[in-house]
């Protein structure tokens, strides 16, 4: 692969700052031509995806309302790293907190997957962690606004919904992809 010049910020702006992201517009030229461009970057906190298992060898999936698709989307365990949080705590605590189910003392919990989502424009990592044998212990421990139906389904299903779109969501793609590799 070629080592291409970097570009070298010469400003940057925030434009917005929400719970979500901080949306800012950078200034920058390119080293070896000095051209010069206007580029805006959302900087968001890192993300974690959780590829959860139960002790039954079932996959663990959430369904939910999605504002950006304004759709019902079947996913994985997924949500935002907290500041100050280790992404495998944050794997774990999203997990217990949208499904109820937690580790088991025979549970593999590993790293399986890092990502950037969108390096065009996203400052972010999304991490992809393993839990097998989960257990439901726990009732769901959902946000103010969230609404989360959990089910399980064997692999062959699992790799059929994502067949067939019915799972279309590029992380879980990528995570299912994670999961096949660590095998």
């Amino acid at each position: 692969m070629k080592n291409l010049p970097p570009y070298k910020t010469t400003s940057s702006e925030v434009i917005s700052d929400t719970k979500l992201f901080r949306l800012e517009v950078h200034q920058r030229t390119e080293d070896t031509t000095g051209r010069t461009g206007t580029f805006f970057v959302l900087d968001a906190p890192d993300w974690i995806n959780v590829v959860a298992i139960t002790t039954e060898g079932k996959f663990i999936l959430v369904e939910q309302f999605r504002h950006g698709t304004e759709s019902n989307e079947i996913e994985i365990v997924g949500g935002l790293i907290e500041t100050s949080e280790d992404p495998k705590e944050a794997a774990l605590r999203e997990l217990r907190e949208e499904t109820g189910y937690v580790p088991s003392p025979t549970s593999r919990i590993e790293l399986i997957g890092t990502v950037h989502p969108n390096p065009a424009f996203l400052t972010n990592r999304c991490f992809t962690y393993l839990v097998t044998d989960c257990t439901k212990e726990y009732e769901q421990s959902l946000d103010e606004h969230e609404r989360i139906h959990v089910s399980e389904v064997t692999e062959a299903e699992f790799a059929a919904m994502i067949k067939s779109g019915a799972i279309d969501h590029s992380l879980v793609l990528n995570a299912y992809q994670w999961y096949q590799f660590s095998k």
